[in-house]
């Protein structure tokens, strides 16, 4: 789901990206010479939502790409949220997996 959302961002805005977030560490973690014997921990929980819960969750956060503030932000943003409404949901639920990552490494 995750994907097809990003698909449909991307009709908007071309540049879009995620950010660093998923991104594995490993590299940065090891260049810092700050740490080394990396684990990994990695857990997918699948959440379903109301559309309306995945909305807001989105409008509570503060990115480059669309700004809440102005009416063209707004404009934007609800054209995303109606092609996810009209691609993604069915019964108003959207079924999304999480996955937690965590990195743990000892301090040299």
């Amino acid at each position: 789901v995750q994907h097809k959302v990003e698909e449909i961002i991307k009709r908007y805005v071309p540049e879009y990206s995620h950010g660093t977030r998923r991104e594995d560490q490993d590299n940065v973690i090891i260049g810092s010479k700050l740490f080394s014997n990396i684990h990994h921990i990695r857990k997918a929980q699948v959440i379903k939502m109301t559309l309306d819960a995945y909305v807001d969750a989105w409008r509570s956060v503060k990115n480059k790409y669309w700004d809440l503030s102005t009416k063209e932000g707004q404009d934007l943003f609800n054209k995303i949220v109606n092609d996810i409404k009209n691609e993604l949901v069915q019964n108003n639920q959207i079924e999304m997996t999480y996955i937690t990552k965590i990195w743990c490494a000892n301090k040299v």
